[in-house]
């Protein structure tokens, strides 16, 4: 694990126990993700980090879901100067939407946002 990475990981509080995830899968570890995001300048050199790595793949928009992961994928969006999106707020809407169905028939109760209120 590099330095930035361990650094910004120290930070999350860890709980151990049986835990079923929203995936569905069981862990005996939960980590409070929510805290992660409370400070962004202590996140900043791990985000540089990620987004050094994903830059030469020149994407044009950087997703994440509702919960936890959009704020994550709002600061990559910024570090790499593409836009910004987020996916539902629970994992069976954002299941449902990515499923081979959905997007083959191109048919969804609501487009993925972007943070400038468009759609996808």
């Amino acid at each position: 694990m590099n330095q930035p990475t361990a650094d910004a990981c120290s930070a999350i509080p860890i709980r151990r126990g049986h835990f079923r995830l929203e995936s569905g899968h069981h862990s005996e570890l939960w980590m409070t993700l929510e805290t992660l995001c409370s400070s962004p300048s202590a996140l900043r050199s791990s985000i540089e980090a990620l987004a050094s790595r994903l830059r030469q793949y020149s994407i044009d928009v950087a997703c994440g879901p509702l919960n936890e992961g959009a704020f994550l994928a709002l600061m990559v969006a910024q570090n790499l100067g593409c836009e910004f999106a987020y996916a539902g707020d629970s994992f069976d809407e954002t299941r449902a939407a990515c499923s081979p169905s959905s997007i083959a028939s191109q048919r969804r109760s609501e487009p993925l946002s972007r943070a400038n209120g468009s759609s996808l």
